[in-house]
């Protein structure tokens, strides 16, 4: 079950990175996310019982781009 909002409102972390790979395994990207971009961000996936980030042009624009 989708956890309460109390439960989502407490921070759990203060970064997220999502670091993208080339098929080589050679770092292409790194796009850094905050607590709050992440509450904007994310979504629940039922199945799996987790939250998960879909990565798009909006995230990629408001993330701070570390490297590439």
């Amino acid at each position: 079950s989708k956890p309460d909002s109390k439960e989502i409102d407490s921070k759990k972390f203060e970064f997220l990175l999502i670091v993208f790979l080339s098929s080589n395994y050679e770092l292409e990207r790194i796009v850094e996310l905050t607590w709050e971009q992440f509450l904007k961000f994310k979504k629940w996936h039922s199945r799996m019982k987790a939250w998960n980030v879909g990565i798009n042009k909006k995230l990629l624009n408001e993330g701070n781009k570390i490297f590439g």
